[in-house]
């Protein structure tokens, strides 16, 4: 009914509007104006066209959504992945400009030993996974690694090249490389890759899973197209991520001063001595001193120490708002405590009035306490703005140079 109460509404609609454009034409038969108007109407909902087809489905879907709540069908990420593996794969192999004589060799690479493939029964470990492959591309990265550091730095302490190359073989470069060139979105498994945390009876995590499978296809590369490509893949993609990297994050020396001088000596250059460039405001309670190492006359690094009064009254105010949180937490447990065990003896006001100065007290210190880190980091500001200035002023400063008088002209 409500089908044909709206075709009769359209057919209405449009034998008026078709008058009303044909009123000015003489000889024109009213009864083709009707014609006309049902064709026009009947076009726009005939059994079969788009406009009906979508106008069905989108009905089906309410009814579907009011009788049985089944929701619109939602991109499976993992579903895509398993059904267009093949077609992923050689996305994978064009995107990083590879090509593999055997495809069965990076197959491996990304299954893990959990993987069950379609059709077989039996023993999961008696299928092909990637645990001799990764071996392999384990070795083969650590020894490329190494080799391009000593090489590039040669003068490098033995130490350092070890926090360097720890730095690059970490899960958390891995997994962070692995997930840039999609490589995780490949790897073949039981479970779900990122629901692999909440599997708690399992004794590999997920960056254990992403680790392995990275150096598996190291090993794939190294098998399948020779040392050459493994280290070319190495160079171009795990030891670049050492750049835009602090190295004073990655680099630690316990005696950092013992290692330069090892440095110096073993290049054949003169012990580096630390010397103080320029001084301001000793006298004051904020010194500021500008140190500069050299080797001979050769000036290696300079920068700008403030005095340690900041440094002392900063740790001394961190120290005095610790203890004032505390001091407010255990007056806030001992109230507690106390209205527990006074409630009904009739000393519930004298102990309320007591606890009361005692957190009106501690409200105070608060606001002094944070006085003063706001006054000490004014103070730490102004700090670096006069050594930056002094150290300008003294670098732009120049004397005058007197012009030569020459000897005066004799009459």
């Amino acid at each position: 009914m409500n089908m044909a109460t709206t075709a009769v509404k359209e057919v209405v609609v449009c034998s008026t509007l078709l008058r009303q454009c044909c009123s000015q034409w003489k000889g024109f038969p009213q009864m083709n104006v009707l014609n006309s108007a049902s064709v026009i109407s009947g076009v726009r909902f005939f059994r079969g066209s788009n406009r009906d087809k979508r106008r069905r489905e989108r009905n089906l879907r309410l009814k579907l959504k009011e009788r049985e709540g089944i929701q619109p069908l939602v991109f499976n990420k993992k579903e895509f992945f398993r059904r267009n593996f093949e077609r992923e794969l050689f996305a994978f192999k064009n995107r990083l400009g590879l090509t593999f004589q055997d495809d069965n060799t990076l197959r491996t690479a990304l299954t893990h030993e959990s993987y069950k493939h379609d059709g077989r029964k039996g023993s999961v470990h008696t299928q092909e996974n990637n645990g001799k492959l990764s071996l392999i591309g384990v070795t083969a990265s650590s020894l490329y690694i190494v080799d391009h550091l000593c090489n590039t730095y040669p003068s490098l302490p033995c130490l350092g090249v070890r926090c360097l190359h720890d730095f690059l073989m970490g899960r958390s470069t891995i997994v962070k490389l692995s997930k840039l060139i999609a490589l995780a979105d490949l790897i073949r498994m039981e479970h779900d890759l990122d629901e692999l945390n909440k599997e708690k009876h399992l004794d590999y995590r997920q960056e254990d899973v992403i680790c392995d499978a990275f150096f598996a296809f190291i090993g794939a590369i190294y098998i399948d197209q020779g040392p050459a490509e493994a280290r070319r893949f190495v160079d171009d993609f795990v030891i670049t991520q050492l750049q835009g990297e602090e190295l004073h994050k990655i680099l630690h020396f316990p005696s950092a001063e013992i290692v330069l001088t090892n440095i110096f000596i073993t290049g054949g250059k003169e012990k580096p001595v630390a010397r103080v460039i320029q001084e301001s405001g000793v006298k004051t309670n904020f010194p500021i001193y500008v140190v500069g190492v050299f080797s001979g006359e050769q000036m290696i690094s300079e920068e700008g120490v403030e005095g340690e009064v900041i440094n002392t009254l900063s740790n001394n105010l961190e120290t005095v708002t610790s203890l004032v949180k505390a001091q407010s937490a255990i007056i806030e447990n001992l109230s507690n405590q106390v209205s527990t065990v006074v409630k009904g003896t009739g000393y519930e006001k004298e102990f309320k009035q007591i606890f009361d100065k005692f957190a009106n007290h501690t409200k105070k210190i608060q606001n002094v306490t944070k006085k003063l880190n706001k006054t000490v980091s004014h103070i730490n500001e102004l700090a670096a703005v006069w050594s930056e200035t002094t150290i300008t002023f003294s670098k732009d400063f120049k004397k005058p140079k007197r012009e030569k008088q020459g000897k005066p002209k004799m009459r």
